[in-house]
């Protein structure tokens, strides 16, 4: 009987690497796609010249060497609300602390996937996953001097359900219009900027701020950044 079960699990774990296998190939496969759509439709307004098969292999190369794949699991999203959230922050810190990188963007998908079943304990658990991980973050970011931004480009797990006059509560699983937060954690500030959003803030204006923050002036079309500089 254990040999039987040793068998199941080398089957389950091949399924597994299999699975995400085949999600990595889709997701090279469409992203290839996007970049050649992108390249023939700017072909036909602006004179440029596309770049070459070589060309376009090693910027696939440089992109995809950069990468740190986190295999999933494929089960509910309820049934595991911490997702891969630890996992992430482990692979983060490494590489936070390897010295490598000037600057990265990590996606912590719990509050809307959770979200998106209407499973208010299991939203609860993966909401403080994320806080818990956001933590581990915060102490390395203080340990090596940088900055860390927190934000959300929507709303899911801050409303879970609707309540009518009888008590009945009915599931919440789609996206929210609320606010979201945009927070930034920088142990090395001294009082040389503030917060000023213009009164549009959006998503846009987060990429002049980054500029900003890395010590860049936004380049001209970018949106202004949320933040005010003093002299």
């Amino acid at each position: 009987m254990p040999r039987l079960l040793v068998l199941e699990q080398g089957v389950l774990e091949g399924r597994r690497v299999f699975g995400n296998i085949v999600k990595y190939i889709k997701m090279a496969a469409s992203s290839n796609f996007g970049n050649m759509f992108s390249v023939v439709g700017a072909s036909a307004f602006l004179p440029f010249l596309p770049m070459l098969p070589t060309q376009i292999l090693l910027n696939n190369f440089l992109y995809d060497i950069a990468q740190v794949t986190i295999p999933s699991d494929n089960v509910e999203f309820n049934k595991t609300p911490a997702m891969k959230a630890r996992e992430i922050t482990a692979a983060t810190i490494e590489l936070l602390r390897s010295g490598r990188f000037r600057w990265g963007r990590i996606n912590f998908p719990n509050g809307d996937m959770v979200g998106h079943t209407g499973v208010f304990d299991a939203t609860t658990e993966a909401m403080e996953a994320v806080d818990e991980s956001m933590a581990r973050l915060e102490a390395v970011i203080d340990e090596l001097g940088g900055v860390l931004i927190y934000t959300a480009d929507h709303g899911n797990a801050d409303v879970m359900f609707t309540e009518a006059a009888d008590g009945t509560r009915t599931p919440v699983t789609s996206h929210t219009l609320n606010p979201v937060p945009f927070a930034i954690h920088d142990p090395g500030w001294h009082g040389d900027y503030r917060l000023s959003p213009p009164p549009d803030a959006g998503l846009a204006t987060i990429a002049a701020t980054l500029c900003n923050l890395l010590g860049y002036e936004a380049p001209d079309g970018y949106e202004p950044s949320l933040l005010s500089f003093t002299d």
